[in-house]
């Protein structure tokens, strides 16, 4: 057995005759200890939007009540149109002045400007 075995067969028992909860997983799979581990939940990647939708153009000739829907492309995803909608309307009117919805029948964003 390794040094590297030994040492993590010691603290594995360590741990255990002190009644912790723990999980070693070595880089051969092996495993010690009884505590479950979750996978992290990974994030959908992020879509570049520059270039493929003129949002802000829609957004800067936007009156208060008013509203505009903007066509989504096959190759983007409506999260991340909706993150930059979002962000540009908050530097271009303030925080709250826009609420928008992403309309999957008809696969585009609609923002409506409330102040």
């Amino acid at each position: 057995m390794s040094l590297k075995k030994e040492t993590i067969a010691k603290y594995a028992r360590t741990l255990r005759a002190l009644g912790c909860s723990f999980k070693i997983i070595e880089d051969d799979g092996t495993e010690h200890g009884d505590l479950s581990v979750v996978p992290a939940r990974t994030k959908a990647p992020r879509s570049d939007v520059i270039g493929q939708v003129d949002y802000k153009a829609a957004l800067e000739q936007l009156g208060v009540g008013e509203l505009v829907e903007l066509h989504v492309p096959p190759t983007l995803r409506g999260a991340s149109l909706q993150s930059s909608v979002s962000a540009c309307a908050y530097k271009l009117y303030g925080k709250g002045s826009v609420t928008s919805s992403f309309n999957r029948k008809r696969n585009t964003l609609e923002v409506l400007r409330l102040q």
